[in-house]
């Protein structure tokens, strides 16, 4: 694998991950619901959110055998939009 397909999907993957922040910051979701909205694969979102709970960005609670995401709390929606301007800065 070549540095630019590795800078490639760095970008991807970062996009996946600021598209399921970005709707998990309007309200609670299950992977079924991010698959529609983000039009990725199950796997792929649920990669992303297992990346997202392991840096404990994202929580999670179970109802039978659905799961339902949303943001840690109200300072992860600021570390996301701090990061988005600081972004947007350079």
């Amino acid at each position: 694998m070549s540095s630019s397909d590795i800078c490639s999907t760095n970008i991807v993957n970062q996009q996946k991950v600021d598209a399921v922040a970005k709707a998990l910051a309007l309200e609670e979701l299950c992977v079924c619901d991010l698959t529609a909205l983000i039009d990725v694969s199950i796997s792929a979102i649920s990669h992303q959110l297992r990346l997202l709970r392991n840096l404990n960005l994202v929580k999670f609670r179970k109802s039978g055998k659905m799961a339902y995401y949303s943001l840690d709390d109200a300072h992860v929606t600021e570390l996301i939009n701090i990061t988005r301007e600081h972004v947007a800065e350079k």
